[in-house]
C-alpha cells in the first residue's frame, strides 16, 4: 500500500496491479503526465485526494471503474483533453490548470452533493496551480449536476436550475423522470403536487405526482414581480427557464 496524504507527486503512467493499493488523501495530490492508466482489480482511492491529469499537450483518458466507488474529491485537468470512459463522480471541485483544456464527459460526469460537501466547477479562467488568467478551457458532454437537501425538515425552498441549457424538464430532473407517486431512483427527487388540472387524472396530465386541492396550492410557484404574487407553476413538463427561481415546498425524496 502507497499512501499520499501531504504531498506532490507525479508519475507517468500508472498500473495498479490486483492486491496493490494507491490512497491519495488530505493535501496529498497525484499528478499523472502518461497515457497508459489502468487498474487491474487493485485499489486506487482517491475519495479524499486530488487528482491532476497533467498530460499538457497530450491527450488522455480516465478509464471506467478506476477509482474507488468512481469518486475522486478533486478533479485538475490539465491536458489537450482529457475523456471519460465511465462514470466519474466529483465530490468537491473540477478544476483546469493551463490553456486550452478539454473535458470531454461522454455523459459520465456527475457532481455529487451530500450532506458533507456538494461539488462544483471552478473558475475555467483561472488556472487552479499557479492563479494565472487562462482561456480557451471547456467541457464537452453532459453533466449531472446533484444538489442535497435535508428531508428532516419540510420546508419551502428557493431552488433554480445551474445551467442555460434549457434541454431538461422539472420532471425530467427535480422528478427523477417519475409520475403518479412513482420513485425510479430511491433516495433522489422529490414529490410535487399541485391544485391544478381539476382531478387527479388532469394534475398528472400536468406532470404533478397529485392534485392536492388546499389553500398552499401547487408545491412549485414562480414570483410574479408585476403585482407582488406566487402563481401556481402550471406544469411540470416544460423547460427550466434561465434565470428562474421556483419556490418549492420540499418533503423529502419521492419515497415521502
Amino acid at each position: 500500500m502507497y499512501a499520499l496524504s501531504t504531498n506532490n507527486a507525479t508519475c507517468n503512467n500508472i498500473t495498479i496491479q490486483s492486491g496493490a493499493s494507491l490512497i491519495v488523501s488530505g493535501s496529498g495530490k497525484l499528478s499523472i503526465y502518461g497515457t497508459n492508466i489502468t487498474n487491474t482489480s487493485g485499489t486506487f482511492n482517491a475519495t479524499d485526494g486530488t487528482i491532476e491529469m497533467a498530460g499538457n499537450t497530450t491527450a488522455q483518458s480516465i478509464p471506467a471503474n478506476l477509482f474507488v466507488g468512481n469518486n475522486v474529491k478533486n478533479l485538475i485537468i490539465n491536458s489537450v483533453a482529457d475523456t471519460l470512459k465511465g462514470t466519474l463522480n466529483v465530490l468537491s471541485k473540477l478544476s483546469f490548470a493551463g490553456s486550452n483544456r478539454k473535458f470531454i464527459t461522454n455523459d459520465n460526469l456527475v457532481l455529487k452533493s451530500d450532506s458533507a460537501m456538494t461539488a462544483s466547477v471552478d473558475n475555467i479562467e483561472v488556472d487552479v496551480n499557479t492563479g494565472a488568467v487562462v482561456s480557451g478551457n471547456t467541457i464537452t458532454g453532459k453533466v449531472s449536476v446533484e444538489r442535497y437537501i435535508s428531508g428532516a425538515k419540510k420546508a419551502w425552498r428557493l431552488l433554480s436550475s445551474p445551467t442555460v441549457h434549457l434541454v431538461q424538464t422539472i420532471q425530467q430532473s427535480w422528478m427523477e423522470g417519475g409520475s403518479s407517486n412513482s420513485n425510479p431512483n430511491p433516495g433522489y427527487g422529490i414529490q410535487t403536487t399541485t391544485n391544478l388540472g381539476g382531478t387527479l387524472t388532469g394534475a398528472r396530465a400536468l406532470g404533478f405526482d397529485t392534485l392536492y386541492n388546499t389553500t398552499g396550492g401547487s408545491s412549485i410557484k414562480t414570483y410574479n414581480s408585476q403585482n407582488d404574487t406566487w402563481s401556481a407553476l402550471p406544469n411540470t413538463t416544460s423547460n427550466f427557464q434561465r434565470g428562474q427561481a421556483y419556490m418549492t415546498f420540499i418533503r423529502g425524496d419521492r419515497s415521502v
